[in-house]
Parts: C-alpha cells; sequence; structure tokens
C-alpha cells in the first residue's frame, strides 16, 4: 500500500466536540498527495508526555495507537514523513512507564 492510496480522512471524525486544552497546531506543509501535515519532515515533536500527530496535529500519548484513526500504518507514516523505521513514536515519559511495566511483568511472567 502506497502513501498516496490512503485517504487521510479515513476512519477519522472530525464532528467530534472538541475538549478542553485540545489544540491543533498549523499546517506546516502539504505532500505529495494533497495531505496537509502539521509537523516539520523528519522530525517528532514531543513534550515530557505527548507527541504531535503529523496528519492532523492533535498532541497524544502514543500516534502509533492513534494512526488507525487515520487509517495509516506506521511504516507509511514514517516514510511520508521521512521518519525512522525504529524511531518512537510516544513521548519520553510514556516509553518509562511503559518500560517498567514490561519489566514487572518480566519478574512475574519470565515466558515473556
Amino acid at each position: 500500500m502506497s502513501v498516496a492510496m490512503i485517504s487521510p480522512s479515513a476512519g477519522y471524525r472530525r464532528d467530534r466536540p472538541r475538549r478542553a486544552g485540545y489544540q491543533v497546531r498549523p499546517v506546516v506543509g502539504v505532500l505529495a498527495d494533497g495531505t496537509p501535515f502539521y509537523a516539520p519532515i523528519g522530525e517528532v515533536i514531543a513534550d515530557d508526555s505527548r507527541v504531535a500527530c503529523h496528519l492532523c496535529g492533535r498532541w497524544l500519548r502514543s500516534v502509533t495507537a492513534h494512526l488507525k484513526a487515520h487509517g495509516w500504518s506506521k511504516d507509511d507514516y514514517c516514510v511520508a514523513f521521512g521518519l525512522e523505521r525504529g524511531q518512537p513514536l510516544e513521548g519520553p515519559e510514556t516509553r518509562k512507564l511503559r518500560a517498567a511495566a514490561l519489566a514487572s511483568r518480566l519478574v512475574f511472567d519470565p515466558a515473556i
């Protein structure tokens, strides 16, 4: 599946009411297929616990989990926005929490 064939709004509802504190970043540019993006190509914009989605500009704990809302896969997202395949798409604090949860699971379930 190529990035050019994916609709940027597939499965994404824009009719939802906006929550308090919800901020969308301004459009930075447009991909070759006409899809606008909200973060610089080649960069993951993150604060302590959240990351900005290139496709909609929302701040999320994990962009990887959010990509289903747009109908994109992580590989297509990384190719379209010039990111490394292994680059984390979640904030540093979220990665630490996930690592701690996995470490505690390893203690009790060595089969993991």
